[in-house]
């Protein structure tokens, strides 16, 4: 695999890495507000998205259970790239469509119906799909770890993440 991160990438995690893990970002995780983790976090989630890809056999599995975390703290958070983009202007989205989609996204995620959604109304929709992930979030961390250079300031970023979506999803 000849695609590897640019300098300049590198150094973008190092400087995440030492905004979210080093200093107040290393707080308790007990205080940690999810939508604020993944605020700091999303401005370079495609970079990281990128190097976990690099990795070989298993770097596109951990990307797209990555992806879909991403997309339902999106939701969540009503903030990243899209929601800026829908506030220039760049997209319009009715309230019935937005009520449309985050009934897909129930569905696909979890909290789509029934007693059992009931129970887990106050849990966000894409904490069934954290619970699926959860189990293996060890395992995704050790093997992100061992991409040269930047994996262990990765694996200790979503570590973090991980941290504040067990606070939101427990």
């Amino acid at each position: 695999m000849s695609e590897t991160l640019s300098q300049h990438e590198q150094t973008q995690i190092e400087e995440l890495h030492a905004q979210l893990v080093g200093g107040a970002g290393g707080a308790a995780a007990a205080s940690v507000d999810v939508c604020s983790v993944w605020k700091t976090i999303k401005p370079f989630w495609g970079i990281i998205i990128k190097a976990v890809s690099l990795i070989p056999s298993v770097g596109t599995i951990i990307a797209a259970a990555l992806s879909a975390l991403a997309a339902g703290l999106d939701l969540f958070c009503k903030g990243g790239a899209h929601a800026a983009a829908a506030e220039a202007g760049a997209a319009s989205v009715s309230s019935d469509e937005e009520q449309q989609l985050q009934q897909m996204h129930a569905q696909l995620f979890g909290g789509g119906g029934g007693a059992k959604a009931a129970a887990a109304s106050t849990a966000p929709p894409f904490c069934a799909a954290w619970a699926k992930i959860k189990p293996y979030w060890n395992t995704i961390l050790s093997v992100i770890r061992k991409i040269p250079f930047v994996g262990g300031k990765i694996a200790d970023i979503l570590q973090k993440l991980g941290q504040a979506l067990d606070s939101l999803c427990h």
